[in-house]
């Protein structure tokens, strides 16, 4: 019985310690909602000047 608790103190220590590597790894590839905002911004100014462009030209 005693061995059996004691697997499963080691077993929730083996858990929490992963738990707490996979909250470091996310938060540090998290982005905010600003970032994206900005990132979206931008892909549609690029492809909005990209379609400007692709008008402007005359086949000659």
């Amino acid at each position: 019985m005693v061995l059996e608790v004691e697997l499963a103190n080691a077993g929730l220590a083996i858990l929490k310690s992963l738990e707490n590597l996979i909250d470091q790894s996310v938060s540090h590839y998290a982005l905010s909602f600003a970032d994206v905002q900005a990132f979206n911004s931008e892909a549609r100014d690029r492809s909005g000047h990209q379609r400007a462009r692709q008008c402007c030209i005359r086949p000659s």
